[in-house]
């Protein structure tokens, strides 16, 4: 199946931090067609491969409470043929 193109995400934060964030106020949202609110929080701590190489793991997860209109895939062979969906409901992404 081909590549669906590029994702943008927004980080907010404070300024002058590494790695950098967006403004403050940038919209976190990921996930497009979305009515309601999101919530977000960045998680940071170690992590060491099985070569026990270490890390510092930075993520973060959104949470979505509201209205979604996406893409249902009408045809299972053919890459972005889509019908619209419907959905109402918490969503979580990390």
């Amino acid at each position: 199946m081909p590549p669906y193109g590029r994702a943008t995400s927004f980080f907010p934060g404070p300024p002058n931090q590494n790695p950098p964030f967006d403004p403050m106020n940038a919209d976190p949202h990921v996930i497009t067609n979305f009515r309601g609110v999101t919530a977000m929080g960045y998680t940071s701590g170690p992590a060491m491969d099985g070569q026990g190489n270490k890390y510092i793991v930075i993520t973060d997860i959104r949470v979505y409470q509201g209205e979604y209109t996406g893409g249902e895939i009408a045809d299972p062979n053919s890459a972005g043929a889509t019908k619209s969906a419907h959905a109402r409901g918490t969503f979580v992404e990390i």
